[in-house]
């Protein structure tokens, strides 16, 4: 999950839920049953669902920009991955 997001330019914070008990509370809000767990945009996506993923951070930035990203055009993505 890291390495998709990192080769993706998406900015995430890293929280462990094993750790960190804000985290913990995060988590189970969330109502995932288990890590990982990627917050895009207020949407939760459980596991490693790549196309997922893809298509919420171009919603995300069409939203952000008012228009379709341009092609070829890498910008930095957001995301928060909750668990390990």
């Amino acid at each position: 999950m890291k390495a998709w997001l990192s080769q993706n330019r998406v900015a995430f914070e890293l929280k462990d839920v094993r750790r960190d008990a804000e985290a913990l509370r995060e988590f189970l809000a969330s109502g995932a049953l288990l890590p990982p767990v990627v917050v895009i945009d207020g949407e939760v996506v459980q596991g490693f669902q790549p196309e997922r993923m893809e298509a919420l951070l171009l919603a995300a930035e069409e939203r952000e920009s008012g228009e379709s990203p341009q092609s070829g055009r890498q910008p930095e993505r957001g995301a928060s991955e909750r668990g390990r």
